[in-house]
């Protein structure tokens, strides 16, 4: 993956990051949180920092 690849991979994981956590956000407000969903989509947040860290290091940032 080249350069540009890498940039436009990185600003899609920081994407997911934010929308995971919205959706976090979003669940935690209502009355009865489903704990299920929120541990998925903390879960996910990790691998898509885990994910974006090999990706900036690829980067050289």
């Amino acid at each position: 993956m080249g350069k540009r690849g890498l940039k436009k991979r990185a600003e899609g994981l920081r994407l997911q990051i934010l929308n995971h956590e919205n959706k976090i956000r979003n669940e935690q407000a209502r009355q009865s949180p489903d704990e299920g969903k929120l541990h998925h989509w903390e879960a996910e947040i990790i691998a898509f920092k885990n994910s974006l860290a090999r990706v900036l290091r690829r980067l050289g940032k």
